[in-house]
């Protein structure tokens, strides 16, 4: 007997040791497109970037969390505090330089992949462990993230720690993983309510862990803890997340996408261009009416709160523009709800590429995109079918954890960045489609 137990321990060994190697050899074909696209992407900013920067360099100049403004430093009410505390660190062990930023992305991305592998080998097998690390290192888009000074990155790594944490569900890896996801919504603020669906799986998977979940709770409370009370101090407002919230212009913009092209609005975003169709569908002149409400110039972009000087015109803006466009959905309800069940499909794959890219190159990653959403939707439910006992709460979970995704964003937003935290485990439920489509043809046809 124990001599078996030796043997069988030998074999788990080397086995181990063979699937490292595939890893670091198949992790190499991540290398070049991951070089390709922080080569491309230089120098790396986006529209949040600057703020992001100018919110570290004020923390590492112990000026506080905040920025200059027209009437002085103010507490920033907009960001959260998680990016610009990283962007800090990487500045002062990387010389200043924006590249250690990018570098630390690469880093974290990589290691994401490796957690999300094992991931799937622990839930699919050995197979779609492989197949998952053939189509992540041929899928862009989250590579794209790396080389952009934004939190996508960042949270696509907490999110994977989190549920290889939870491959086994100790007490101390239940408090680590809740932790995991805490700190993510330091990051992006529309993550704060991932931990509800942690507690809720665990529940639901065995209601004799109940005592588990209580962990959930207790974590949670205590990781949003420091920024309720910063908030309280600062602001007066007890939240976890930021006090301008930009919910106000965020459904304006999406109220807008249901009348308007998205490249008239994605060229109004990102460059602030105004053309001919954003004039004639009504949108300018209701913005400016707002602007002019708000105590700022008409033409103040509104597709982003920064622009507006103060945190008291934020304050304001978003509840004047939040108002505006619930008041223009309840004219038109059936045209929103149809623009949410768009969104809830749009936001799991790019429709939109800079218009510098080829025709042929626009088509092939749509359709690589609509192909891995499709896959990764046909896996999770092929998943849940089969019901595996030992894997029921993961499963639960990042059926849960997905969802969430839908719920928070198909309202608001319309666009894919916003999903990218969670799109390796797309990437991971579309391998496993694959391998169950590849029995399926084998089994047939051999």
């Amino acid at each position: 007997m124990q001599k078996l137990i030796m043997h069988t321990e030998e074999m788990s060994s080397r086995i181990n040791k063979s699937n490292n190697v595939l890893f670091f050899f198949l992790i190499l074909f991540h290398i070049p497109p991951l070089f390709l696209m922080i080569w491309k992407n230089n120098p790396w900013l986006t529209g949040d970037s600057n703020r992001y920067l100018a919110l570290s360099e004020a923390l590492r100049n112990n000026q506080g969390y905040g920025l200059d403004n027209i009437g002085g430093f103010e507490s920033e009410g907009v960001r959260m505090p998680g990016y610009p505390l990283l962007i800090a660190v990487c500045k002062i062990v990387g010389a200043d330089s924006n590249f250690s930023i990018i570098l630390l992305q690469a880093v974290l991305y990589c290691i994401s992949v490796w957690l999300v592998w094992r991931i799937t080998v622990k839930l699919f097998g050995q197979m779609s462990g492989f197949i998952f690390l053939c189509l992540s290192s041929v899928y862009p888009f989250v590579m794209y993230s790396v080389g952009q000074i934004s939190p996508e990155i960042s949270t696509v790594f907490l999110l994977s720690l989190a549920v290889y944490l939870l491959l086994e569900k100790s007490n101390w890896r239940i408090i680590l993983a809740t932790a995991s996801l805490g700190v993510s919504a330091y990051f992006r603020p529309n993550l704060i309510f991932l931990s509800v669906f942690l507690f809720l799986s665990i529940v639901i998977a065995d209601r004799r862990s109940w005592r588990k979940s209580l962990l959930v709770v207790g974590t949670a409370i205590l990781v949003a803890s420091p920024w309720v009370i910063r908030n309280y101090l600062v602001f007066e407002r007890l939240t976890p997340i930021t006090v301008i919230r930009g919910t106000g212009n965020s459904l304006m913009l999406a109220f807008w996408s249901s009348r308007v092209s998205q490249r008239s609005l994605i060229n109004y975003g990102m460059k602030g261009e105004v053309d001919e169709e954003l004039k004639q569908s009504g949108m300018i002149e209701r913005i400016s009416e707002i602007n002019r409400q708000i105590g700022v110039p008409e033409e103040t972009f509104f597709a982003a709160l920064e622009p507006y000087p103060t945190n008291e015109t934020k304050i304001k803006a978003d509840k004047l523009l939040g108002e505006a466009a619930l008041q223009n959905i309840s004219e038109n309800p059936l045209a929103f709800i149809k623009l949410m069940l768009l969104n809830s499909v749009r936001m799991w794959f790019s429709s939109n590429f800079p218009d510098a890219y080829p025709v042929g190159l626009k088509v092939i990653l749509l359709v690589e995109g609509i192909l891995v959403a499709l896959l990764g939707l046909l896996g999770l439910l092929k998943a849940l079918m089969n019901n595996i006992s030992e894997n029921n709460f993961l499963l639960i979970l990042l059926c849960g954890m997905l969802s969430y995704f839908i719920i928070t964003l198909s309202w608001s937003h319309t666009e894919a960045r916003y999903t990218i935290s969670i799109r390796l485990f797309v990437i991971m439920f579309a391998s496993y489609a694959v391998h169950e489509i590849y029995k399926l043809t084998k089994n047939r046809f051999f």
